[in-house]
């Protein structure tokens, strides 16, 4: 921005110095000094413009080669690995809360990790469950707590108390 705008002062200072050098009788040489100067300002004024067409092209051929290097393989193993990692992270709520509602368990004594089986494409079958219980929680009769989550889930439960 500095030299564009010091470009545009230069060739002003240059214009009006030329028109002062010039004896006043000589008027068509004035005129054609002043339309050659107003040309340069004009090119230099809409330059930013070329170069903004020229970003904008270099930035069409980027996307453009980035859509077709795609992997369509690639894009649907990221869009199951998403889905399986909401799932995962919705199951683990879920038991959550199932443990809140049924033993009354204030929200901040309890944690619940889930581990997924990731062989099996296209379902969310659990591997583990590992629930952490912290202060009040910690009174309750964890081998309950085992029993009633294996038969929610049907996986192997651990329970650990902090």
């Amino acid at each position: 921005m500095k030299t564009y705008i010091i470009s545009i002062i230069t060739i002003s200072v240059i214009s009006g110095i030329l028109s002062a050098a010039l004896p006043s009788s000589e008027g068509s040489m004035k005129k054609q000094i002043n339309f050659i100067t107003g040309l340069i300002c004009a090119i230099i004024l809409l330059s930013p413009i070329v170069t903004i067409a020229k970003n904008a092209e270099i930035l069409t051929n980027r996307i453009e080669n980035a859509i077709s290097s795609l992997d369509v393989k690639e894009s649907i193993d990221q869009s199951n690995a998403i889905i399986i990692e909401e799932g995962t992270e919705q199951i683990a709520v879920g038991i959550k809360n199932a443990l809140l509602n049924k033993y009354k368990f204030k929200d901040e004594s309890v944690s619940v990790n889930v581990l997924v089986n990731d062989e099996i494409i296209n379902c969310i079958t659990l591997k583990e469950v590992t629930v952490t219980l912290k202060n009040e929680a910690t009174w309750t009769d964890s081998f309950n707590i085992k029993e009633y989550l294996e038969n929610l889930v049907g996986c192997p439960v651990k329970i650990k108390k902090i």
